[in-house]
């Protein structure tokens, strides 16, 4: 639990990546823009959130989760990619949070929840040379092509 000012004085803030929700789909897309020349399949999942601690959520006009499923003895090397493809977003223009996580019940399953202030800042992310490298070098690694899922905040 995090402090935050509230109106009663400081309270405890469960972080973002520590709230509960249920996530509901609400439509599937076999492709988006440049994330459909690397293979990738998309959806789109609208899940109800708490408000976000200093108010990043809700900035946020784009949330997306990529899952990643390394093989069998590949998994080392594929948290060592990802964990390098980390800064290099971070940097991006319009990026407002960047996090890789590992599944706690699956230690193959990797998730990169990241914040972008709009479509545009998605697409160029999503259209950069490091990712279309990174992506390159993970496939071969991966048990399965990754799973974009893409998120919009309702309240």
């Amino acid at each position: 639990m995090v402090p935050r000012p509230g109106p009663r004085g400081l309270q405890a803030v469960r972080p973002a990546n520590q709230r509960q929700g249920r996530v509901r789909a609400v439509g599937d897309r076999a492709s988006h823009g440049s994330l459909s020349m690397h293979g990738l399949r998309t959806r789109r999942v609208a899940i109800p959130t708490s408000s976000a601690p200093n108010g990043v959520g809700a900035m946020t006009a784009l949330i997306i989760v990529a899952r990643f499923v390394a093989r069998d003895g590949n998994t080392q090397e594929v948290e060592a990619l990802l964990r390098g493809f980390v800064e290099p977003s971070r940097g991006e223009d319009g990026c407002l949070f960047y996090d890789l996580h590992r599944e706690v019940h699956d230690s193959n399953a990797f998730v990169i929840l990241d914040g972008w202030r709009d479509r545009t800042a998605f697409d160029g992310h999503a259209g950069s040379a490091h990712v279309a490298k990174t992506l390159a070098q993970l496939e071969p690694l991966l048990a399965a092509a990754p799973v974009i899922t893409e998120l919009e905040r309702l309240s």
